[in-house]
């Protein structure tokens, strides 16, 4: 039995970081495809102005780089949503980030409507208290809304 939640939250968490892959490749591929383009733009006019040195030589290199990552992130990011199960993987692991995003949000929801009753409670308290008490009721409140 804890060996199968095991393998679950594995699988889980392999979905979901499929998905943030993906996700982070297709913010990541207009970044390459510009510096592609403009790594070009710099080699041609080096070879063209030094015909062969250095700087053209680096600057062909860098655009060879950034071509190869423009590929990658075109791939990862556009390419595995192109394949039947790749788009399987995708829609699980994007379902399964939406869930623990809900649950993130229900917990925080949760969190802020417990502390709002508990200041409901002390303000209630507090008003039925000597005024000589009401300091330390003003200081458990303030704890409570720091927390």
């Amino acid at each position: 039995m804890a060996r199968d939640k095991e393998a679950g939250g594995i699988v889980i968490a392999i979905l979901i970081g499929l998905y943030l892959l993906v996700q982070a490749f297709k913010v990541m591929f207009p970044f390459f495809a510009v510096l592609t383009v403009l790594c070009f733009i710099v080699a041609v006019v080096l070879m063209i102005h030094d015909g062969g040195s250095t700087a053209s030589l680096v600057a062909a290199g860098a655009f060879i780089v950034f071509l190869i990552l423009t590929i990658i992130s075109y791939g990862i990011g556009y390419g595995i949503e192109q394949t039947e199960i790749g788009k399987t993987f995708v829609d699980a692991g994007e379902a399964l980030y939406d869930a623990t995003e809900e649950v993130k949000e229900a917990e925080e929801l949760a969190e802020d409507t417990l502390k709002n009753a508990t200041i409901k409670v002390i303000d209630d308290l507090e008003e039925q208290v000597s005024d000589d008490v009401k300091p330390t009721y003003s200081t458990i409140k303030k704890i409570v809304e720091v927390s």
